[in-house]
């Protein structure tokens, strides 16, 4: 008589649990580990979520993500204590997954140079893939094993993979000089654009935004110092291209009127512009903000559905602490959403490093 052995279903892809390993609780949290979305925890404020089937994709590719980048045992939610658990769900759709078939197509032939290591050796073919290398799914950013399957057909078809024999493939020529093209974007794109108000009132922030960037890898792009030739927009555009994310801070006070009669303060109309851009390119946009009534009230409507990091001048320390601690400063909080929105970057800082600034220091004057 056969035993029947009872498999546990991931919470997230439904996929039989690693090992057939049911999810452990430790403390107010679970633990799974998962062949195709990797290890997690999560609470309890994950089961039930009505949209949560839409996005389940997403949330496998996001653990992926993190534990590629080292973080071996992400928590769903990022912030336990952030109840807005929805919003960041709806948000992971802006943190730079694959979402059309090219951008899939790129994110598969990535996967398969790590798999075969430059080394030409055959890659199991269609469902061989699936059953030797299930996370490919959640590399992808793949809804179902079908659709990796059907990926694989168009970049046969593409000439990206040649079929050797009836269980192999591997990649040809043409798939490495697109590997090669995809490495010098990617080289370009540890990045951060840093879209705020030049104002001695964000000094400290702009400290405590390139500690947390540089924390977690990227580089940070801060316009209003170095001087250039052409357009300011052009090169506002240029470098918000290239950037893999943007953090906007929509802080700002009551308008005012110099001797020149020159507006001053108000609605950081600059910083909406630069972030509406940027979500346009499907780039991630962090949102901050200065904690007082006169900020909080200014922030559009249309922004207030997203969520936004608040902040208070106390709270604008450089100092970040690994693990993150029960009271974060703000640097701390930026850094956590940044690690667990994009993942950690490979931006190599320099000792003494001053962040990178691309504007001519007489635009910080006209209050952007």
């Amino acid at each position: 008589m056969t035993e029947n052995k009872i498999t546990y279903p991931c919470p997230v892809c439904g996929e039989p649990l690693k090992f057939g390993i049911s999810p452990y609780r430790t403390g107010e949290f679970y633990y799974c580990q998962c062949k195709r979305c990797g290890n997690f925890s999560f609470s309890d404020s994950l089961v039930g979520i009505p949209d949560f089937p839409k996005v389940r994709h997403l949330v496998s590719a996001w653990i992926r993500r993190q534990n590629k980048a080292g973080i071996k045992i992400p928590l769903i939610p990022p912030d336990n204590n952030d109840p807005s658990i929805v919003n960041w769900l709806n948000g992971l759709q802006y943190a730079g997954f694959p979402q059309t078939v090219p951008e899939k197509m790129d994110a598969l032939l990535k996967a398969y140079a790590e798999i075969v290591h430059s080394d030409f050796n055959d890659i199991y073919n269609h469902q061989g893939v699936i059953d030797n290398y299930p996370w490919l799914i959640s590399e992808a950013a793949a809804k179902s094993e079908d659709e990796i399957i059907s990926i694989n057909v168009y970049l046969l078809q593409m000439d990206y993979l040649q079929q050797d024999r009836p269980e192999y493939f591997s990649l040809t020529i043409k798939a490495w000089d697109r590997l090669n093209e995809l490495s010098k974007f990617l080289s370009q794109s540890d990045s951060a654009f840093v879209a705020m108000w030049f104002d001695p009132c964000t000094e400290q922030y702009r400290k405590a935004v390139v500690s947390a960037i540089s924390h977690c890898g990227y580089k940070p792009l801060i316009v209003d110092q170095r001087d250039f030739n052409g357009f300011i927009m052009d090169e506002v555009v240029s470098l918000i291209r290239q950037s893999k994310f943007l953090i906007a801070d929509f802080t700002s006070r009551p308008e005012n009127k110099d001797s020149d009669r020159h507006i001053t303060g108000g609605v950081r109309g600059g910083v909406y512009w630069e972030s509406g851009f940027a979500v346009g390119l499907g780039k991630p946009v962090i949102q901050t903000c200065e904690d007082n009534d006169e900020a909080r009230e200014r922030i559009h409507f249309d922004l207030q559905q997203y969520q936004t990091i608040f902040w208070k001048p106390s709270d604008l320390s450089e100092s970040i602490k690994d693990p993150p601690i029960d009271n974060p400063n703000f640097a701390e909080k930026l850094t956590n959403r940044i690690l667990s929105t994009l993942g950690r970057g490979t931006f190599k800082n320099l000792t003494n490093f001053l962040p990178s600034t691309v504007m001519s220091s007489q635009i910080s004057k006209k209050n952007d």
